[in-house]
């Protein structure tokens, strides 16, 4: 029989570890969040915004943040996101310690939905390459259109 714990008990300290491990050594980043601060990141979490390990216990996600109002807004616009809603997806920039601006997308979801104190999980992934192709495509498709109409007009004049 497999024994559930409630959102107030511990888990044994083997499972903890065990959990703990599975979180630490994740190929995505992964935080957790408790009133817009970071308890916990995991090794691939830092290395992705370029962090020392433990330099980011207990600081803002502020330091993610490319301005003051970027980080005002998401907390205005997100602030009561998960009373209606369990899992929280956006694209978003992030910025890393040495100030170099990457695009993640970000998805969280609460620890415990029935004691929302408990905090949120929160995942990253870097799809900076992927908006880079994005944005090469969307100008190579404009200057084809472009081109067309120019030939367009050309062939017009010459009928």
């Amino acid at each position: 029989m497999t024994k559930t714990y409630s959102s107030e008990q511990s888990l044994p300290p083997s499972k903890t570890r065990y959990y703990e491990d599975i979180f630490d050594n994740s190929p995505v980043a992964m935080c957790l969040v408790q009133n817009r601060t970071l308890t916990h990141v995991n090794r691939r979490f830092e290395e992705l915004v370029g962090y020392d390990t433990g330099e980011l216990t207990s600081q803002s996600v502020r330091v993610l943040y490319p301005s003051d109002e970027a980080f005002e807004l998401i907390g205005r616009k997100f602030d009561h996101f998960f009373e209606g809603k369990s899992l929280f997806r956006d694209e978003r920039l992030v910025v890393r310690k040495d100030g170099t601006i990457i695009w993640c997308i970000v998805t969280g979801r609460l620890l415990d939905p029935s004691t929302p104190r408990r905090g949120r999980i929160w995942v990253l992934q870097d799809i900076s390459e992927h908006k880079q192709a994005e944005e090469t495509l969307k100008a190579n498709v404009e200057n084809l259109e472009f081109l067309v109409q120019q030939r367009t007009v050309e062939l017009k004049k010459m009928w």
